[in-house]
């Protein structure tokens, strides 16, 4: 194995500081852990270049058209060709499917790298410009552009960065955006820009450091602009005429703790009416509604009640059409959809499968009564369905391609539950071969913050480690959003410790269950799940041969307790303040780099973008030269960095099959010599 870099021990109680403190010589270290994890790669070279065969050979023969997303008279697409990083945007009439494209926008023409990232594109309401917002390197701070297609003209906003959230003034030459602040990557503001103005103007600033705007859209009826503010436990919404954006928004509802609601505009029986989906008097969600007059704006005390709250259901999304509301929803943490349609009674839409991911993606317009969805799973590949809300029919518009002898029968789905340590059961999600011989080498996924859920998804590359008999798994542990808010609440704080112990469980229940054994277990998290893996790596590292960690939040002790952090106070409501001895003693019994010690660790992979403003590359950096440190073992250990990259990672299709390799290629190897 290659010498690994040693970093320098400085004095005090953080000997890693410096990696935050000295760019320079960080730059340094990071050039000599990056091609340390160039040479030790080097011996699966072989193995790498076989998974890369085994992407391209699963790429379908021919080019599937989009289908679009439709507004109005358009439908709205993209294309990739095999041999370009990004994709092209095109549109064409709806009325002519058969038409050939228009070309709007060539991703790939507008910079150079790996880094390109087009957030969002959206058309003007007349249909005469496309709004679109610009990254190019990794730290999410966008430049909103608007292009003129009769012209071809591109205007820049000027101003402050963006979040890259726009939505359109029914003017057609005004849009209004999430702005970041000049001083740190903190969105602070919402602001309106007009074509022909010489800068834009602050329409609503957050002075609240716990609070963000997160949200920026045009109601379902296209009359209303919806602004959304929320910090990880709480929201708050405004409104703006979309047709006179020059008046002043009206607030819904005051902010409150632990209270999130979400407000959208559309029709019911006919009238134009209010809805609001609101999680503040339960847990589970209700929907509340109020009629609405031409101009009229939500009124706080003329809420009624449309769907009382259930127990064991959780309201995810509402999507109010004209004739119809249709509710996201999720029992045992399984999405489905729910049509009310006035005079009659509710139905659903389900699916047969033990576990899947199911979104609404495209409404069609507000007056035409179909929904698009998306159905898709480990082994699934997607598929797009069409809902008619007036037969309730669903019928399958297009299924995926995927080439290199690809069936769905050879696999199976399922879900599990395993048991808690106070007896909580908590849903495993996983997907194997029919003839897979168990105990099976596996690899069990996490993430557990931010009430956010983590729905398995089809993925070509990780076909690559089922067809050699691996089990993939999600754990879909407290602190997620799969069981609802109540679940969220029941891993964040105090409660943390519960999203660990729980992932912990879940790989004791596959061991159990006879799928797999400690020798031939990966475990894998991104973000706040590499916390989740760095966490039960300290806790358990016998129980696992190797991990994965992305751009992994591992010194959260650290980054909590400095306030000029971007995220940190806003994140005071997901992981406590630890300036208050209670929270400080939870974050620091668990906090990856403070437990780090001299211990056997499995062999591990991290990642981080040196561009990264949510998870600054010094915190993967910090873990990783102190586990070089103290840990005890010889078991790999490779920290590549990209140098001009952030939190997501490369945009272009290349890079991300090349990373995609590395990682399977990793574990192929690790888990094989178990």
């Amino acid at each position: 194995m290659p010498t690994a870099p040693v970093a320098t021990v400085a004095d005090g109680n953080d000997p890693y500081a410096w990696l935050r403190t000295d760019q320079e010589a960080a730059k340094a270290y990071l050039a000599e852990e990056n091609a340390h994890y160039q040479a030790t790669l080097a011996s699966t070279e072989t193995l790498q270049q076989q998974l890369l065969w085994e992407f391209e050979q699963r790429q379908p023969g021919t080019t599937q058209p989009d289908l679009g997303l439709v507004i109005g008279p358009w439908a709205y697409y993209q294309q990739q060709g095999t041999d370009e990083p990004y994709s092209r945007h095109y549109r064409r009439p709806v009325a002519n499917p058969e038409a050939t494209g228009q070309l709007l926008l060539d991703v790939n023409t507008l910079g150079e790298g790996d880094h390109i990232d087009v957030r969002q594109t959206q058309p003007s309401p007349d249909h005469r410009y496309l709004a679109y917002s610009l990254a190019d390197d990794g730290s999410q701070r966008y430049r909103l552009h608007i292009k003129d297609l009769d012209t071809g003209h591109t205007t820049v906003v000027p101003g402050p960065d963006s979040l890259g959230l726009l939505a359109w003034g029914n003017d057609s030459r005004s849009i209004l955006y999430i702005a970041l602040a000049s001083d740190g990557w903190r969105p602070n503001a919402f602001y309106r820009f007009t074509l022909g103005d010489d800068q834009p103007l602050s329409v609503i600033e957050e002075h609240d450091p716990a609070y963000l705007p997160s949200g920026c859209q045009r109601s379902a009826s296209g009359d209303y602009l919806i602004l959304s503010i929320e910090s990880p436990a709480s929201s708050e919404a405004w409104v703006l005429d979309a047709h006179h954006l020059e008046r002043p928004p009206t607030r819904v509802r005051q902010r409150a703790e632990n209270a999130r609601y979400y407000v959208d505009h559309g029709c019911m029986n006919g009238a134009p009416c209010w809805f609001m989906r609101d999680h503040a008097t339960a847990l589970e969600g209700e929907v509340h509604y109020q009629w609405s007059t031409a101009g009229s704006l939500p009124n706080q005390a003329q809420w009624a009640t449309l769907i009382a709250a259930r127990p064991g259901i959780v309201l995810t999304e509402l999507y109010p059409e004209r004739t119809a509301l249709v509710v996201s929803l999720r029992e045992q943490g399984l999405a489905q959809l729910e049509i009310h349609k006035p005079c009659q009674a509710s139905c659903r839409v389900t699916q047969a499968y033990e576990s899947y991911s199911l979104q609404v993606t495209d409404s069609l317009g507000f007056e035409l009564p179909r929904l698009r969805l998306s159905l898709e799973s480990f082994t699934l590949a997607e598929q797009i369905w069409e809902l008619d809300l007036e037969t309730l029919q669903c019928s399958l518009l297009q299924q995926a391609n995927v080439g290199g002898g690809f069936d769905s029968g050879h696999y199976r789905i399922q879900r599990l539950w395993a048991s808690a340590s106070d007896g909580t059961q908590v849903p495993i999600s996983l997907a194997y071969r029919t003839d897979a011989r168990f105990p099976a080498p596996t690899v069990l996924s996490g993430y557990g913050a931010y009430n956010i859920s983590e729905d398995p998804r089809f993925k070509l590359a990780e076909l690559s480690l089922l067809d050699r008999g691996y089990v993939l798994a999600i754990a879909h542990v407290r602190g997620g959003g799969i069981l609802g808010p109540q679940w969220h609440h029941a891993g964040r704080l105090g409660n943390k410790p519960n999203t660990f112990g729980d992932f912990i469980a879940c790989a004791e229940h596959l061991i159990a269950q006879g799928f797999t054994q400690p020798g031939r277990l990966a475990i894998q998290g991104e973000s706040a799940g590499g916390l989740l893996v760095g966490a039960v790596l300290n806790q358990r590292p016998e129980l696992f041969a190797a991990a994965i960690a992305q751009v992994p939040f591992v010194d959260v002790l650290n980054s909590m307790l400095d306030d000029s952090l971007p995220l940190t106070i806003p994140d005071y409501a997901e992981w406590g303040n630890p300036q208050e001895p209670d929270a400080y003693r939870v974050i620091a019994a668990y906090a990856p780099y403070e437990n780090v010690t001299a211990q056997a660790y499995p062999a591990l992979m991290v990642t981080a973008g040196f561009n990264d403003p949510l998870v600054p590359y010094w915190e993967p950096a910090k873990w990783v030269a102190k586990l070089r440190a103290r840990k005890a073992d010889n078991h790999w250990l490779v920290f590549h960095t990209e140098m001009d990259g952030g939190h997501a990672g490369s945009a272009a299709q290349a890079n991300q099959q090349q990373r995609a390799a590395e990682r399977l290629a990793f574990l192929i190897t690790q888990l094989e010599q178990g």
